[in-house]
């Protein structure tokens, strides 16, 4: 009897021993569970905060990067503007120089307008004087008046003196009638030298105004004939026998 108590109270105890083992085997099973949750929220609240640590610090790296940037641009552009200022004033300068030039160009231009138009405005005046003096000659006593002006002008511009050096429209009668050389030249000796100043020039001045070779190269012979014809006429005079 006491065998069978000690037998069923050493079985009691091994099993309230089994279950204090297992209990305590299962609470630390429970804590290293526990420690193992415990360790991974840690980690991955860890992690969270080392990536939100990490862009935070991104960001304050970019803001950086772009401070420092904006500050460099600044610093250049100042420093650019520096070295820029001489060259915008010589600009300046040059600027209004180009603008006195344009200027002065312009009443250049203005006054040269106005004298082309002073010249082209004589240039017809002579045209027409020419024009009408061409006109003038085709007739044999104006002809011969505008040659013993041109001849009188000649010899004035020589030195010489009217009625001293020379006579001007002398007349002598001869068997032939009246002659009258439209200047005498009075000579060293006594000699006379005598000047007919009018000749042939409608041929010559039909020649200047022909538009074609050929009617001025006919133009140009017929006036060499009428040359060759007042020579004649002149010697027939004989102005050396009466002088």
């Amino acid at each position: 009897m006491e065998s069978s108590l000690a037998v069923a109270a050493t079985t009691i105890g091994a099993l309230l021993a089994g279950v204090l083992i297992g209990v305590v085997a299962m609470r630390a099973f429970h804590r290293r569970i526990l420690a193992a949750e415990v360790a991974r929220a840690t980690a991955t609240a860890s992690a969270a905060a080392a990536a939100t640590a990490n862009a935070e610090l991104n960001v304050l790296r970019d803001a950086l990067a772009r401070h420092e940037t904006a500050s460099s641009i600044t610093e250049r552009t100042g420093n650019v503007a520096e070295l820029l200022g001489p060259i915008r004033d010589t600009l300046s300068r040059y600027e209004d120089m180009l603008a006195g030039i344009g200027r002065s160009h312009a009443q250049t231009a203005g006054a040269i307008g106005e004298r082309l138009e002073a010249v082209s405005l004589a240039g017809e005046s002579l045209r027409r004087e020419t024009r009408h003096l061409s006109q003038a000659l085709r007739s044999s006593n104006t002809r011969g008046q505008w040659g013993e002006l041109q001849l009188r002008r000649v010899c004035e511009l020589a030195g010489m003196i009217e009625y001293c050096d020379f006579d001007t429209q002398t007349s002598v009668r001869n068997d032939d009638g009246l002659q009258r050389p439209d200047l005498v030249v009075r000579m060293p000796g006594g000699r006379r030298l005598v000047v007919d100043a009018k000749a042939p020039l409608v041929a010559y001045l039909d020649a200047t105004s022909a538009t074609d070779d050929a009617t001025r190269a006919r133009l140009m012979s017929d006036h060499a004939a009428s040359l060759r014809g007042h020579v004649t006429r002149l010697a027939a005079k004989k102005y050396w026998s009466q002088f």
